[in-house]
């Protein structure tokens, strides 16, 4: 078998989303910029590639039948190869959301050099105590929601459940203050596996909060909301559960000590997937009630834009909130 692609140049690598087998890669065989790849398995494939600066970066996915050659040509522009080491996504209200390829974000505030920082190494996602590290060499992330949306991996799990298959995306709306995750895993076995799915949160040195304004043992284990009352850093919120959510999150919130953190324990039955679903929010310094009416707009999911851009299929994914 074969997966071909034409490409202006770079870097090309190939992942096979139900194997996670990695390692096919391929530099331009002949003049015109086409790519060979043999040996592939079949299934749902994708080829990504990146300019040789790494100015600009293109995805494409297919699937691989057993009789024929499948030809796949990525266009630059539909993708990061995370410029610098992360990729910025900015709120209405001027508050940026950093990513970094690695999946966390590195940095928060109202600029990327810290004036009035908030969340530093947010957002990292562990499964069975492993970072979910989605950093690799050429790694790119998939845009999409008028760019609104990047979305990195598949990339194998934890080292204790290494064969579930992991991605992430990240989106932030055009109008809201907040970012929201999806969270996703795959079992590609015959068997269900449990796992263990842990996010983590450090803040900005200068801005560490010290104040928990909204403690998640009031409302459910639904969210959180912290201050820092003595600089005009943002307020930070957390939403990792709906009301009544079938599957409960456990949240750590203790002023003085990061990280702070909220861990799910899942079952992803075989040959499906689980997703995992929540915010994080950055508002006015000054503005509590404003900060907590949207926390709780994102838990009941009436804020209009929380599940923008989300397929049916995905939603019927979600196991900690109620998505109809």
């Amino acid at each position: 078998m074969a997966v071909e692609n034409l490409l202006d140049g770079g870097l090309a690598e190939y992942r096979n989303h139900q194997t996670e087998l990695e390692g096919y890669t391929a530099y331009k065989s002949d003049s015109n910029g086409n790519f060979n790849f043999t040996g592939v398995p079949i299934g749902s494939v994708e080829v990504t590639a990146a300019a040789a600066d790494g100015s600009s970066a293109g995805w494409i996915t297919g699937t691989l039948g057993t009789t024929a050659t499948l030809s796949l040509n990525p266009i630059l522009g539909n993708a990061t190869a995370f410029p610098s080491g992360s990729y910025v996504l900015t709120d209405p209200n001027g508050f940026v959301y950093d990513i970094a390829c690695d999946d966390s974000l590195t940095q928060g505030g109202q600029n990327q050099m810290g004036l009035a920082a908030s969340y530093s190494g947010a957002a990292s996602l562990l499964v069975d105590g492993n970072k979910a590290d989605f950093c690799q060499e050429n790694d790119i992330g998939a845009l999409d929601q008028n760019n609104q949306q990047v979305t990195i991996g598949p990339k194998p799990g934890g080292a204790a459940n290494a064969l579930l298959e992991v991605s992430r995306q990240v989106y932030v709306p055009p109008a809201g203050g907040y970012v929201r995750y999806l969270d996703s895993f795959t079992n590609p076995l015959s068997a269900p596996v449990t796992t263990t799915v842990e996010i983590d949160t450090n803040f900005a040195a200068d801005d560490v909060p010290d104040t928990l304004l909204v403690d998640p043992a009031t409302n459910g284990s639904t969210f959180a909301l912290l201050q820092d009352s003595t600089s005009t850093a943002p307020l930070l919120g957390f939403v990792f559960a709906g009301t009544n959510s079938a599957v409960a999150p456990v949240p750590s919130f203790v002023i003085g000590t990061m990280p702070v953190s909220y861990v799910w324990t899942v079952t992803v039955p075989a040959n499906q997937t689980v997703t995992l679903m929540h915010f994080l929010i950055q508002w006015n310094s000054q503005d509590t009630n404003g900060a907590a009416a949207q926390a709780s707009a994102l838990v009941n999911l009436s804020d209009p834009n929380a599940l923008n851009g989300i397929s049916p299929q995905e939603k019927a994914q979600v196991v900690n909130f109620n998505v109809q």
